[in-house]
């Protein structure tokens, strides 16, 4: 179910026929959580279990109007007027009720100091809220969507992987249809559940490490190899036979490896022992692979393939060497890919023309580092980039050429290039205009057993930091922060929000701290974005649920995350939607990579590649009105393949 809710917003059903009339109760239920279920999931579900399925959509995709307010302080006049001095005595008090107490032994939910402060949320006023419907799919149909998922070609992300081979096994594939899967992850995964043996020796590394590590991603960074070394330490045991000869278990890692060699034979492996040597190493705390791993080794001095040569990848380094780029071969290499290959190489060249001194490289474990950046071929590669962009329009023409879309004024999309890094269902860089004020921030729960603190800050280089451990206001009071919640019990769960006044030009980092990091505890959390009218600042809220323009779920699985940033104009303020982990502190900190970060983030993302104006190019025709169109792009219909099908 939870698979179904995430990537398609939708929830498995028997047929798509429709019960008349429907459950007015329950309506009254979700509408206030922020969706609905279509007729058809009325139909297919009795009401006993709709009731439950209430709570499993509203994890994944609701977010109530009692807890966006869920937050420190209730009234942002009290944030701006109260003296700094008041501020940090209320928030120290909440400390010492939570891990103050705590570490007396005395912690109780009931004890944790919160400012008695009145909250007056405004009613809904449902004619006009933007409301999530959660569909019916019947299990073709479903089939149909996570196989269009999963042969996009674009990079998917660790959960949606999880969630596409769920999808996967709930509707079923036979072997041939699992061999045509083109997205190399969820490949993998299937390999294990049908008992696969590929043959290719990347995939079948590439299946080592899964069973090892719970991922399918061959990184050789210390965490994959440290994971590695853990599982196969853990499994290495030794049996004594009758004579008391010990000699090495057979671990299903071995039995693999000797299933592959007689099927395929070592010498495939070896052939890519160089490019992996150490994930191949980490294997050898498996006493039963040691020596198999050593045979690998040797056989790799003869039959090493070195990695083929990828011409568009050395594209921007042709330009900067000025090597001339033929325009026949660019063509021809351009024809043998898909449009998110053609959108990768598009970002590239994109920011070669931009004058900018730093530079932010992401690795595919989701971390980042920011360095300076030097480029001055810009002519070139904006006259190549013309032409990959061409080559792409020409690809989404296929797709949305007289086709009515429609897209809300206040959205602008960019072009995904991997779904890696989406945020929800946003691809990175897409932003949120607000015309008026802008209120924005993040909603979270505990975990069952343990409590979540996640800390939101707003880093720029000008004002320095704001959030918990620094100030609360901007010196003029522009910029305001709701206040510090070290727990978030349910029902109603915890926020942190800032409210952001259109003002100058000036752009900052949103940073998510995990302060009690946990490992094995990923924390789901809601990012929302509202808009606010100046004279409302007074009333006994932080967030009116009827201006909210956006809510979108993520993790954090790290101690430090960029999950945004934030653009202010006088005529507008922004929200980008971008997130990348760089650093792993407690508290965020306006050191020089933030400062290099943020001038990479701004500038990449400032003039990024929209994909709005992308489908006019195609030949789409945008509507103002949704009823009418034939693509719907507003936020609260986005799943997860509506994007990616534009565009495969």
């Amino acid at each position: 179910m939870k698979s179904t809710i995430r990537l398609f917003k939708g929830l498995p059903i028997k047929d798509a026929g429709v019960r008349a009339g429907g459950q007015d109760n329950l309506w009254d239920k979700t509408i206030a959580k922020g969706f609905i279920f279509a007729p058809e999931v009325i139909k297919a579900y009795p009401e006993t279990e709709l009731v439950k399925l209430i709570d499993v959509v509203d994890a994944e995709l609701g977010l109530s109007a009692g807890q966006m307010n869920s937050s420190f302080h209730k009234s942002w006049v009290k944030v701006r007027d109260a003296s700094m001095e008041q501020l940090f005595l209320e928030q120290v008090i909440h400390y010492l009720t939570t891990y103050g107490f705590k570490e007396l032994g005395i912690f109780n939910e009931a004890s944790v100091y919160i400012p008695a402060e009145k909250l007056d949320i405004p009613d809904l006023e449902v004619s006009d809220l933007n409301l999530v419907i959660i569909h019916g799919y019947t299990m073709v149909e479903l089939k149909e969507k996570v196989t269009g998922l999963i042969r996009s070609g674009i990079a998917l992300n660790e959960e949606t992987i999880l969630d596409a081979v769920d999808v996967v096994k709930l509707v079923g594939m036979d072997n041939d249809e699992i061999l045509g899967i083109k997205n190399k992850e969820v490949r993998i995964a299937m390999y294990e559940h049908m008992d696969i043996l590929p043959e290719d020796p990347v995939e079948f590394l590439r299946c080592m490490v899964y069973i090892a590590t719970d991922s399918t991603l061959l990184i050789k960074d210390k965490m994959s190899i440290d994971k590695i070394r853990s599982y196969t330490a853990e499994t290495d045991m030794t049996i004594t036979d009758v004579k008391g000869v010990e000699y090495p278990n057979k671990t299903q890692l071995y039995r693999l490896v000797m299933r592959y060699e007689g099927q395929v034979g070592l010498e495939r492996l070896a052939e890519i022992f160089y490019r992996f040597k150490p994930l191949f190493l980490a294997f050898r705390t498996d006493k039963g692979l040691r020596y198999v791993i050593n045979r690998i080794r040797r056989l790799a001095r003869k039959h090493h393939v070195p990695m083929r040569h990828d011409y568009l990848n050395d594209i921007t380094c042709n330009i900067k060497n000025k090597v001339k780029i033929d325009d026949a071969r660019l063509d021809t290499e351009l024809g043998k890919v898909n449009a998110f290959r053609k959108i990768r190489l598009a970002y590239a060249l994109k920011y070669r023309t931009m004058d900018v001194d730093t530079i932010l490289y992401k690795v595919r474990n989701g971390r980042g580092y920011a360095t300076k950046f030097k480029f001055d071929e810009k002519k070139e590669a904006s006259r190549v980039l013309d032409k990959v962009l061409a080559s792409l329009t020409k690809d989404m023409a296929k797709n949305v050429s007289g086709k009515k879309v429609y897209i809300p004024d206040h959205v602008r999309y960019t072009l995904p290039a991997s779904e890696k890094q989406f945020t929800g269902n946003y691809p990175s860089g897409s932003y949120i205009i607000v015309p008026k004020d802008m209120v924005f921030g993040i909603h979270w729960y505990d975990a069952e057993n343990k409590t979540i603190d996640l800390d939101l800050s707003l880093i720029g280089l000008d004002m320095g930091k704001i959030g918990w451990d620094s100030t609360y206001k901007s010196d003029d009071r522009n910029i305001l922060f709701s206040g510090d919640l070290t727990t978030a019990p349910k029902p109603n769960g915890s926020s942190e929000l800032f409210y952001v006044k259109r003002q100058e030009d000036k752009a900052c980092i949103v940073m998510l701290n995990y302060f009690n990091y946990d490992k094995d505890i990923p924390v789901p959390f809601k990012i929302l974005v509202a808009q606010e009218k100046v004279d409302d600042l007074t009333k006994n809220y932080m967030v009116d649920p009827n201006n909210v323009l956006s809510v979108c779920r993520s993790v954090i699985d790290r101690i430090q995350r960029i999950i945004g940033l934030v653009v202010t104009t006088p005529e507008d303020c922004r929200f980008y939607f971008c997130e990348s982990d760089l650093g792993d502190k407690r508290s965020a900190s306006n050191d020089a990579f933030v400062d290099d970060s943020l001038k990479y983030i701004f500038s990449f993302y400032h003039d990024s590649i929209c994909l709005n104006d992308m489908l006019v190019s195609a030949g789409c025709i945008m509507v103002d009105d949704k009823e009418c169109c034939d693509i719907d792009l507003s936020p609260e219909a986005l799943e997860k393949d509506t994007i990616l099908n534009l565009l495969r």
